[in-house]
């Protein structure tokens, strides 16, 4: 597809594309729109964490973590905490304004020097 200036694309989330410019010069801006949560609870912020804390992990630890992601994160086997009451369910329960704060916080206290 050939896009003109003042041309726009929607890429859906999670689509891989590439991008070619026919031109000496060319300029290309990108929007990343979540409807969810604000820039630092992002999955990418996530990701870049995961890689280094956890990519150089010894194999037996990556598995361990690979189940514990695939089991509270993906839900591979249900509801990890379905058959708790919600108060019991602490950082896995319904996502609140109040949750996501705790979590924030948690977060720059131990990404803080």
């Amino acid at each position: 597809m050939e896009l003109g200036p003042g041309d726009a694309l929607y890429i859906p989330a999670m689509w891989w594309h590439d991008v070619l410019s026919l031109e000496d010069f060319g300029s290309l801006i990108n929007f990343w729109w979540r409807e969810s949560e604000p820039p630092l609870l992002t999955p990418l912020n996530a990701l870049y964490h995961a890689v280094i804390t956890m990519r150089d992990l010894p194999p037996n630890e990556l598995a361990a973590w690979r189940n514990m992601f695939d089991h509270y994160v993906f839900g591979d086997n249900g509801d990890p905490v379905g058959h708790l009451p919600e108060p019991a369910r602490g950082l896995l329960g319904r996502r609140t304004p109040e949750l996501v704060a705790r979590v924030k916080k948690l977060l720059i206290d131990a990404l803080s020097p």
